[in-house]
């Protein structure tokens, strides 16, 4: 009923509040003034000050101030003191709903507005995330995951990489998993846990996940939400820089051997210039250098 209300036209909007009124005014007057039935009828104005309110917000309060002048017009042809004070109030009634149902759809707007801009920020941010972020069940198995982890896994749709068997086809070691379920059963959440990947061609992805718990009503974990951080690249880093401080420490080590070889060949060479210095240039021993 909702959606066949939201969906009509706005003229046809205006027809049918019009429409409404006229039927509504009618049957006020030929109850009300002709055959003094009053209370029945009076409430019937409130299908139109309430839809025009929530379809015109402010603007359709003019529908509850046409009704209370309506209303308050017939009390004085009427000329029924009693009634006419009654009809005051219905009439000040019918403003005061007018305007609380404006007020509420306003309200509603705005959360709504609110909302969707909420959504579409974290959308942006789920769709352009260099990282992958995910959500999955306790078997491991994709609900979604944003681009960056189709492309991360190298798979050619997002039907795809959700329609997978993750154990057989992305974990390099399924208890790597399990090792994840127990630690967020222990502590909700888990940072930087390191794991290694495989890619749908079989290659190995390097990569921290961090992630949290999602629980029920009754506290148990239903499903994770995550981030999977590629460090490939980084251990690759890592490891060419250990191996430059190797290379490094090598050099050091045989430049201070070097220098120590060397001094000692320094003290040779002094002391065998010295003993030459004692030998007679005729002596066999004076040729040896």
């Amino acid at each position: 009923m909702r959606m066949i209300i939201s969906s009509i036209k706005a003229k046809n909007k205006i027809a049918l509040i019009s429409m409404l009124l006229a039927v509504t005014c009618f049957l006020l007057y030929y109850f009300h003034v002709l055959h003094e039935i009053y209370t029945p009828v009076i409430h019937l104005f409130y299908i139109p000050i309430i839809l025009s309110s929530v379809w015109w917000r402010r603007k359709g309060v003019i529908a509850a101030i046409f009704s209370a002048v309506f209303l308050i017009t017939s009390s004085f042809i009427d000329k029924h003191d009693i009634m006419a004070t009654h009809d005051f109030f219905r009439g000040f009634m019918f403003i005061v709903v007018g305007f609380m149902v404006a007020w509420l759809r306003e309200r509603i707007d705005r959360a709504k507005e609110t909302i969707k801009k909420s959504e579409e920020k974290y959308r942006t941010l789920f769709e352009e995330s260099n990282d992958v972020i995910f959500i999955s069940n306790l078997e491991g198995k994709f609900l979604d995951i944003n681009p960056a982890g189709v492309k991360l896994f190298g798979y050619a749709s997002l039907e795809e990489i959700l329609n997978i068997d993750t154990f057989k086809e992305l974990f390099e070691c399924s208890a790597d998993f399990y090792k994840i379920i127990g630690i967020l059963k222990d502590q909700g959440n888990i940072k930087n846990f390191e794991l290694i990947f495989k890619k749908k061609v079989g290659s190995k992805i390097e990569a921290v996940i961090s992630a949290n718990a999602i629980h029920d009503d009754r506290k148990n974990i239903v499903a994770i939400r995550g981030i999977i951080r590629d460090v490939s690249e980084q251990k690759k880093l890592e490891m060419q820089f250990l191996q430059s401080q190797k290379m490094e420490s090598i050099g050091l080590l045989a430049g201070g051997i070097a220098h120590d070889f060397n001094n000692i060949l320094a003290c040779i060479l002094g002391y065998a210039s010295l003993m030459k210095t004692e030998i007679p240039e005729d002596s066999p021993f004076f040729e040896y250098r």
